[in-house]
C-alpha cells in the first residue's frame, strides 16, 4: 500500500486482473476507514474473508446514500419524459421477460441463446451488434420488472447474467488486438462505460434485496466494476462524445462506489477531463465541434455528471460557469428544431424529435423559450428570434415563424466537423407550410465489416455528397474540408451566403470508394434568399478553370414527386403541401428524378426517425444538370403555393458570365427584381434605385411601381442620381418603402 493509502497506479496491475485476491481487495480496493464499513474492517483484520464479504452485503443492503439520480435509475420508456405522460411506465416488461429468457432486442433484431449467452458473438453483416449486447441495456428493464413486481425470476436473471458475464469475459489489451475485435470484445471502452453505470447500477442494487444475492457475489460484481472502470480510465478514447461519456462514467463511478479506495482518484481524473470536454468539444456558441445535428446532444453529457454529483452531496465540484455550455447547447437544438418537431439530418443526425429535451432544458433553467418550443406551445413563451445563425458553427436557419405550418430552411456553411462528419457542405433541408419536403437522406447503416453486400450504399449514404441536397460535378464527391459563410436576418427576408473551396473526388462507382483524380480550385457558392412566408431563391455557382458538367441535388422523403420536361420544374408532395423547384434558364438544363437507382446510387432515404434502423427507402430525388465552361450557375426559386398550384414563376435571369445575376420573378401582385451581388457585379440599378450591396430586391405592384425595397449590407443607394445613404459600416438589412413617389426608410 503506498503512503496515501490508494492503491498504486500502473498500466494492467488493476484491470490486468481477471479476479482480484481476497486480500487484495480488501485490505487495498476498499477504503475500510469509509464510514460504515467498521465490521468489515474487523473481518478483514482477521483475515475471515467470508465474514467480511457478508459484512459488505449487510452494508449495501442498509446504505441509503449515494443513489441514483432519475436519469440513471429505471427511467419511463416511451412518450414524453415529463408531466405530460405522468403514466409512462417505469419499465418495459416484455424486453424483461425477453432478457430473462436469454432473447435480447438488439437494434433491429433479436439475438437468442440457450443457457450460456455467448456475449462475443459476431453477426455476419455487423460487429455492432456483438458491441450493443454487451452493453446490456435489458439489465434496466429487468431492474423495473423486479421493483415493480417482486418476482424473483428478474432477481435470478439479473445475477445469471452479471455472472455469466463477469465469468466469460477476460479483459484485453487494446494495444495488441484490432479495433474490430476490440468492439466485439465486450471491452470497447463505450460499451464499458454503457454497462457499468447505466445498465447495472440500477440492476444491482433492485437485487440487493434479493435472497439470491450472496456475499461472494456482490463481491465478485464488485471486483469486475473496479477491473472495467480501472480499464476505462486507461484506455478511454480521448476525443468527441465518446470521451465526455467515458471520462463521465468515470467520475460518477467514483461518487457511486465511495467505499473503494480509487473513487477520489476517480472522480478527480474525471473531472479534469470532463473540464477539458467542456472547452475544446464545443464553439462558443454552443454547438458541438462535431458539427452533428443529432450528436449535438453530447452537450448532455457535461450536465449528467454535474447532477449525480449535486444529487449525492458534492456541491463544490463544478465551477459556477459550468452550465453555462449546457444552457446554450439546448438553446441550440431550439434553433435547429423544424416545424415538423424533427431536427435536420447533417453529419450522422438522425431527424430525431429532441422536444423532451429541449423541454428538459426549459425546466433546468427555467427558459420560458425552451419551455415554449419544447411543449409545443403549451408552457412557456414563444421565442422572439425566429431565424438564427451560429456564429462558430455557420449552419444558417431560416423561418417564418414557429408554428407547425410555418416555412423552415437551413444550410450548413460551417466547419467540416471532427467526428461523425459527413460531405454535406452548403446542404439545404426545407420545410414548407410545415412539412418535411427537402431532407438529407440521412443516417443509415454504420459498421467495421467491409464485405458486407450493402456496404457500398452505406457508404454513399455517409460518404457521397452526392447523398446530400448540394452541388457536384458530375461523378464527384466533396473531397471534405470547411466551409465558410454569413447570414443576414430581417422580419421581411433571411440572405445566406455560404462557400466550400476545398475540391471534389472521383468516386468508383461500383464500391463507392474514392479514386486517386481529384479535382482542385474549384469553389461552389450558394446563395440563398427567403422573402418571408413567400418563396426562396438559391442561387449556386461552381467557379474554378475547366469545363465541367455539373449535378444539383434536391433530395425528396419517400412519396410523389414529378417532372415537367418542358420547363424542368420539379415537385415533390408530403401531406398535402406541394414544393415547386422552378429553375432559371431551363432551356440549357436537362433535369430528371431518380428513386431507388444502385448504378449509381441515387434516390434513397433512411427513416431513422421512426426508429426503423437498417432501413433504406426509395425516395424521389430530383436531379438538375448544365455543362459548360466555369463558370456554371444554377438559379431555382422554392415555392409552396395554397392550392398547389400557381404561385411565383422566374420570368428571366441573366447568368451569363456572372456568379449570380439579377432575376425577375412574377406573381399575382407583381414583379419582383432580385439582384445578388458578386466581384463581377459591384453596383446595380433597378427600377432607377441605384445600390451598392450584397443584395438588392425590389418589388413591383402590377403597374411595375416601385413599392418596396429590401438590402443586404448596403453601402451606398441613391435614387434617380440623388444619393440617399451612404456608411462604411454597413448595418446588416435595410428596408425601403415608396411614399410620394420617393423611397423611404422604415423600420
Amino acid at each position: 500500500m503506498p503512503a496515501s493509502g490508494k492503491a498504486e497506479r500502473s498500466p494492467q496491475q488493476l484491470w490486468g486482473y481477471h479476479d482480484y485476491p481476497e486480500e487484495m481487495f480488501f485490505t487495498q480496493l476498499l477504503n475500510l476507514d469509509y464510514a460504515g464499513l467498521e465490521q468489515v474492517r474487523e473481518a478483514a483484520h482477521t483475515q475471515d474473508w467470508g465474514q467480511a464479504s457478508a459484512a459488505l452485503l449487510d452494508y449495501y443492503r442498509q446504505r441509503q446514500q449515494p443513489s441514483l439520480t432519475p436519469r440513471l435509475d429505471v427511467v419511463p420508456i416511451g412518450g414524453r419524459a415529463d408531466e405530460t405522460n405522468p403514466n409512462a411506465p417505469a419499465y418495459d416488461l416484455a424486453t424483461a421477460d425477453q432478457a430473462a429468457a436469454h432473447e435480447f432486442l438488439i437494434t433491429d433484431r433479436t439475438l437468442k441463446f440457450g443457457d450460456q449467452v455467448d456475449w462475443r458473438r459476431r453477426e455476419p453483416d455487423a460487429i455492432t451488434y456483438t458491441g450493443n449486447l454487451n452493453r446490456m441495456n435489458f439489465m434496466r428493464d429487468l431492474a423495473g420488472a423486479y421493483r415493480e413486481t417482486g418476482d424473483e425470476k428478474y432477481a435470478t436473471a439479473i445475477l445469471d447474467l452479471l455472472n455469466q458475464w463477469i465469468d466469460n469475459n477476460n479483459a484485453v489489451n487494446p494495444e495488441e488486438i484490432s479495433f474490430v475485435d476490440l468492439k466485439g470484445s465486450g471491452w470497447n471502452p463505450i460499451d464499458i462505460g454503457q454497462r457499468v453505470m447505466h445498465s447495472w447500477p440500477p440492476a444491482i442494487l433492485a437485487a440487493l434485496g434479493s435472497e439470491q444475492m450472496t456475499p461472494d457475489l456482490l463481491a465478485k460484481i464488485l471486483k469486475s466494476i473496479i477491473q472495467q472502470i480501472e480499464f476505462l480510465t486507461e484506455h478511454h478514447v480521448k476525443i468527441a462524445n465518446h470521451c465526455t461519456f467515458e471520462v463521465g462514467c468515470i467520475f460518477m463511478a467514483g461518487i457511486l462506489w465511495p467505499e473503494v479506495s480509487l473513487a477520489e482518484d476517480w472522480r478527480e481524473y474525471g473531472l479534469r477531463w470532463l473540464k477539458r470536454q467542456a472547452q475544446r468539444e464545443h464553439y462558443p456558441d454552443g454547438f458541438t465541434v462535431e458539427m452533428s445535428t443529432g450528436y449535438h446532444g453530447a452537450f448532455r453529457l457535461l450536465y449528467e455528471p454535474y447532477e449525480f454529483a449535486r444529487h449525492n452531496g458534492y456541491t463544490d465540484l463544478f465551477a459556477p460557469d459550468w452550465l453555462d455550455v449546457v444552457h446554450k447547447g439546448y438553446r441550440a437544438f431550439m434553433y435547429l428544431r423544424k416545424p415538423s418537431g424533427l431536427n435536420p439530418r447533417y453529419n450522422d443526425g438522425l431527424g430525431r424529435d429532441w422536444g423532451t429535451v429541449i423541454f428538459e432544458g426549459g425546466k433546468i433553467f427555467d427558459d420560458m423559450e425552451l419551455l415554449w418550443v419544447g411543449s409545443g406551445g403549451r408552457r412557456g413563451t414563444e421565442p422572439v428570434e425566429t431565424s438564427y445563425f451560429f456564429p462558430d458553427a455557420r449552419y444558417a436557419v431560416m423561418r417564418s415563424g414557429w408554428g407547425r405550418d410555418d416555412d423552415y430552411l437551413i444550410m450548413d456553411c460551417g466547419p467540416y466537423g471532427t467526428n461523425h462528419r459527413n460531405p454535406n457542405q452548403l446542404a439545404v433541408e426545407v420545410c414548407a407550410r410545415g412539412k418535411n419536403l427537402i431532407e438529407n437522406p440521412g443516417y443509415w447503416r454504420r459498421t467495421t465489416t467491409f464485405e458486407a453486400p450493402w456496404f457500398p450504399m452505406a457508404r454513399w449514404y455517409g460518404q457521397d455528397s452526392r447523398s446530400q441536397s448540394t452541388l457536384n460535378p458530375v461523378g464527384t464527391s466533396q473531397i471534405g474540408g470547411d466551409a465558410d459563410g454569413y447570414m443576414v436576418v430581417h422580419p421581411d427576408f433571411d440572405y445566406a451566403v455560404g462557400w466550400y473551396e476545398h475540391g471534389y473526388v472521383e468516386i468508383d462507382d461500383a464500391t463507392h470508394t474514392r479514386k486517386d483524380k481529384q479535382h482542385i480550385g474549384l469553389r461552389h457558392t450558394r446563395r440563398v434568399f427567403y422573402l418571408t412566408g413567400e418563396y426562396w431563391v438559391v442561387l449556386d455557382s461552381l467557379d474554378g478553370e475547366g469545363e465541367y458538367p455539373v449535378e444539383l441535388h434536391w433530395h425528396f422523403l419517400p412519396g410523389a414527386a414529378g417532372l415537367d420536361e418542358v420547363t424542368k420544374e420539379c415537385w415533390a408532395e408530403q401531406e398535402g403541401v406541394r414544393l415547386f423547384l422552378r429553375p432559371a434558364h431551363p432551356g440549357n438544363l436537362s433535369a430528371r428524378i431518380a428513386e431507388g437507382e444502385t448504378d449509381p446510387h441515387a434516390g434513397w432515404w433512411s427513416p431513422w426517425q421512426e426508429q426503423r434502423r437498417n432501413e433504406s427507402l426509395p425516395a424521389p430525388e430530383a436531379i438538375m444538370q448544365r455543362s459548360g465552361k466555369l463558370p456554371v450557375n444554377f438559379a431555382t426559386l422554392l415555392c409552396a403555393p395554397e392550392g398547389n398550384e400557381g404561385g411565383p414563376q422566374i420570368a428571366s435571369a441573366n447568368l451569363e458570365g456572372h456568379a449570380t445575376g439579377a432575376l425577375t420573378i412574377e406573381h399575382d401582385s407583381g414583379t419582383d427584381y432580385l439582384q445578388v451581388f458578386d466581384a463581377l457585379t459591384e453596383s446595380a440599378s433597378i427600377h432607377g434605385l441605384q445600390a451598392e450591396a450584397e443584395l438588392l430586391f425590389v418589388r413591383s405592384d402590377r403597374a411595375d411601381q416601385p413599392t418596396e425595397a429590401l438590402l443586404a449590407r448596403p453601402k451606398r443607394i441613391s435614387w434617380r442620381g440623388q444619393e440617399l445613404w451612404q456608411s462604411d459600416k454597413a448595418p446588416d438589412t435595410l428596408a425601403l418603402h415608396w411614399e410620394d413617389g420617393t423611397p423611404q426608410a422604415r423600420e
